[in-house]
This record gives structure tokens, sequence and C-alpha cells, in this order.
């Protein structure tokens, strides 16, 4: 009989800084009897999924390859008496029968099965999931379409006649243990197993884009990728990977905050899902508090644009302006060389407070080497804002 505990998310809840933290920390949690295996250490078991026939990312050879491995891994290491972990994003929308067939292919007997889930108050997960979102397109869901029933994948997990515990926590910092979300896993495996001597690495392996860069990235979509709308795409992940260069060190703009409007529907909308998770899981406090604003609005068709600034607190339009100049896509005279324009941009923004002037010169000159701006990257290197950083590799 194999004890199983299943991590299964949710998305957007630290996922790939507790799976980053669990691949490093397998042989010590080998000793202590846990077995984490995976092919793919930045995702951990995601691609299992695909035993039950469910997408998942990537081609289906590459899936179905990685699901071998994974399952050729666990099964080799497993001893009598041994504790399977699994961490998965891609097992939270999974109905408990079809996890436990998932399992089943690793153990046919299974003796015990605790879960353990992260969620996020509605508001803050429809931002995380709008960003995500428009990393791949151009669109995003509106405020008043937005509702996930989250009381009712969870409450399939507490009633299954299989499951022995339910641990579901809050994903915010004022509710997780040091404020970090792999020192409170490490708590909540220290109570599942009993072992209070279970340590864990610590991993920050989250990313965020600042509200000035989202505007530009989905105008970047809108513009030249909408017929990729659903798809990654290399030039917009070389604007990505330059923003998340430029914020290493601190945020070029603000922090993504939702408008009191956008934050009401959202709230409204999803009123049920958190008074029921409430009632299921005492513990769960999620903040779900409607704010008030001028004007009235209801639940009514979200009636503005469709540009992401409009459920966004707070977006300096002039910085939105500068951060455009330095994508060729807009400037095309950047294919020439440096302009006038993208150097005040360039200077503006390491004005900002918090950005390092090595990280920013270096995200801008790297980006516009993969865009095809070589003459315009040797000039900004020429200006000798500050000392220069190695290319980045890939």
């Amino acid at each position: 009989m194999t004890r199983f505990i299943v991590h299964i998310g949710d998305g957007k809840c630290g996922s790939s800084s507790i799976q980053k933290s669990l691949f490093e920390a397998r042989e010590d949690l080998r000793q202590a009897g846990i077995l984490y295996e995976t092919s793919v250490p930045k995702n951990g078991q995601f691609s299992l999924i695909s035993l039950i026939g469910r997408g998942t990312r990537g081609p289906a050879d590459a899936v179905a390859e990685q699901t071998r491995q994974t399952l050729e891994m666990i099964r080799a290491n497993l001893q009598p008496g041994d504790t399977v972990l699994l961490s998965g994003e891609s097992f939270f929308s999974v109905p408990p029968e079809q996890m436990m067939q998932i399992l089943q292919a690793i153990a046919p007997e299974i003796g015990q099965l605790d879960i353990i889930a992260y969620v996020r108050s509605p508001h803050s997960m429809y931002l995380s999931l709008t960003q995500q979102t428009l990393k791949a397109s151009s669109t995003y869901v509106k405020p008043d379409a937005y509702v996930r029933r989250l009381d009712s994948i969870l409450s399939a997990w507490a009633s299954f006649d299989r499951t022995n515990s339910v641990t579901v926590r809050h994903f915010d910092r004022a509710h997780l243990v040091g404020g970090d979300a792999v020192a409170d896993f490490e708590q909540v495996l220290r109570d599942i197993t009993g072992q209070s001597g279970l340590q864990l690495p610590r991993s920050v392996e989250n990313t965020s884009l600042s509200a000035e860069q989202m505007v530009v990235l989905q105008r970047f979509r809108t513009a030249f990728l909408k017929e990729m709308d659903g798809k990654f795409s290399p030039q917009s992940n070389h604007l990505i990977q330059c923003f998340e260069k430029m914020n290493s060190t601190g945020l070029v703009g603000h922090k993504p905050q939702l408008s009191d409007h956008a934050k009401s529907v959202v709230c409204q909308a999803n009123a049920v899902v958190v008074e029921n998770l409430g009632r299921q899981f005492p513990g769960l406090v999620l903040d779900n508090t409607a704010p008030q604003f001028d004007g009235v609005r209801d639940l009514a068709p979200w009636a503005w644009s469709d540009g992401v600034q409009d459920i966004l607190a707070h977006c300096d339009d002039e910085l939105v302006a500068h951060l455009m100049k330095l994508v060729p896509g807009f400037s095309p005279a950047l294919q020439g060389g440096m302009t006038a324009a993208a150097e005040q941009a360039v200077r503006t923004i390491l004005n900002l407070p918090r950005v390092t002037c090595d990280e920013v010169i270096g995200a801008v000159r790297n980006y516009w080497r993969r865009s095809g701006c070589a003459r315009a990257a040797q000039q900004l290197d020429a200006l000798q804002l500050c000392q220069k950083l190695p290319d980045i590799v890939g």
C-alpha cells in the first residue's frame, strides 16, 4: 500500500517555486521516505494528466515521453513504505475519480491520500491570470465574465471517500508561513507527515510585469500578433524577457492593481464561491470585499474598451509611451540605429526609483539584438550609461 500526497495547485499560487524547491530537496526527502521524482523539474508531474487523455503543454509525442520517463523514475525508486509526493497545476481541474487512475498507474494499491491546495482571493487570481493571458494573447477575460468555481473543485475532494485529508491554504503573503510559499508548503508537509525536521530550500520563481508593461505587451500583440492569439511567440517572448530583466531589482512602473470598478465586479461575481469555501474550510479566509466607488456600476456587461489599462488602478501613460519607443515594432527607425526618442526613454527609465542601470541597459541591449537592431544596441553601449553586461545566452 502506497501513501500519496498530491499538491494540486491552483495555478498562479507559487507552484513553480514549490516544485523547484522539491526537486532540489529530493535526496533529503527520499531519506525521509518521501519520493519526489519528475523528468520535468520546472513543472513537477504536470504531464501525468495525459494518462487520462487530457491535453497539456507541448507536442503530444514530447508529453508522452515526459510522462513515460516520470513514471519510470517513480516506479524505479519506490520502496515499500514510501510516500509518493506529486505536484502539478494541471491536477487542479482533474476530478478525484480520474486522479485515482493517475495514482494507480504509479501504485495499484493506495493506502492513504492527502491533498494540498493553494487558492487566491478572486480579484487577486483574476489579475494574475490576466497578466498570464496577455503573454500569449491580445485579449483577456473581462471582469464580469470571470467566475472560478473553486468551491466545487475542492468540495469534490473533501467529499471523496478515498481522501484522508484536504489542506487548503490562502496564497497571500499575510497568510503564508513567513510570507513565503515554500516555507508554508514545508510546514504543511511537516503537519501531514508528522516529520518536524523536514526542510525545503527557499526558492522564488515568480516574475511579474508592471501595469505599464502589461499595456505595452497587449498593444504589441494587438498590433503585430493578433492572428496568433492563444499562442506564445518568440517576438512577444523576447519583449517579456526584456521587461522581466528590467524588473530584476525593481519594478519599472506601477505594481498592477485592479481599479475599484473592476475589483468590485469580480468580487460580486465570485461572492458565492468565497462564501461556500468559508463554510467548507472554516480556517480559510479569502478577501472578497467589494470596494465602494463613485457612479452607478454593477454586473452589467463590461462596456469599456478592450484595453487592459481599463481594469488597472494606476497606469502612467507617459511611461507607456517611453517603453513603446524601445520596441522596434513601434519604432522601426531602430532598425537603422539608436534614435533620440529611444535614448530619452532609456534615460527616463533609469531615473525611476529602485531600477538598476546594468539590468535596464542589459535588457534593452539584448532585446534589440534579438530583434535585428544590432547597430542600435552597439550605440546604446557607446553611451556608457553604466558598466556593460555580458550577453544573455539563449
